[in-house]
C-alpha cells in the first residue's frame, strides 16, 4: 500500500462534535435531504448480529436515534468507520473481519435520509463525497436488509460474500 502523505485537519466526525445535538434531524442546520441508492451499507460488530437478525436495526438503540449508513458500494476504504481508521493512520486489513455488513435496500423501506452533517467537510482522499454517509431516523426492518460477510477471501479479491 502505498504511503499518503497525511495533512492534520478536522475529518467530519471531529469538526463538529454539537451537530447532531437536536431533537430530530430536520432541525440541524443546514441538514441536506438526500434520495439514496437503491442499496446502502450499515457497518456494525459482528456481536450486534443476533438482534439485528431478530428485529432489524432499531433508530432508537442509537445513540443519536438514527441509523447511519453508506451510500456508495464502489470503494470499502471509504465506508465509515474505514475511512477515520485511515485518516488516522490506525487502519490494518484485520479490520474488515471485525464486522457485519447489512445491505439495506432502500426501496423495501419508507425513511426519510439525509446526508450526515457529522462527516461533511472531511478530506475526499479518505471519504470521497460527503454523500457517501446518510443517516435517518427510520427504523430498517428486518426485511429490508442482507447480510453479507467479509473474510480471508476478501483480502486477496475484494469481494463480499452474502451470508443469507
Amino acid at each position: 500500500m502505498k504511503k499518503m502523505k497525511v495533512v492534520k485537519q478536522n475529518l467530519g466526525c471531529n469538526s463538529n462534535p454539537n451537530k447532531i445535538k437536536f431533537e430530530r434531524l430536520i432541525d440541524v442546520p443546514g441538514i441536506k435531504v438526500i434520495k439514496p441508492q437503491r442499496y446502502v451499507w450499515h457497518l456494525t460488530p459482528k456481536h450486534n448480529r443476533k438482534s439485528i437478525l431478530r428485529y432489524g436495526l432499531k433508530a432508537n438503540l442509537s445513540e443519536h436515534n438514527s441509523v447511519f449508513a453508506n451510500n456508495q458500494s464502489k470503494n470499502i476504504d471509504f465506508f465509515y468507520p474505514f475511512c477515520i481508521d485511515l485518516y488516522n493512520e490506525r487502519f490494518s486489513d484485520e479490520f474488515y473481519l471485525e464486522y457485519d455488513y447489512w445491505r439495506i435496500d432502500t426501496f423495501k423501506i419508507k425513511a426519510s435520509w439525509f446526508i450526515d452533517p457529522n462527516m461533511e467537510n472531511g478530506p475526499k482522499e479518505y471519504m470521497g463525497s460527503s454523500k457517501n454517509f446518510i443517516v435517518t431516523e427510520s427504523s430498517i426492518p428486518r426485511e429490508a436488509l442482507s447480510l453479507y460477510k467479509i473474510d480471508a477471501r476478501f483480502l486477496r479479491s475484494y469481494t463480499i460474500t452474502a451470508v443469507m
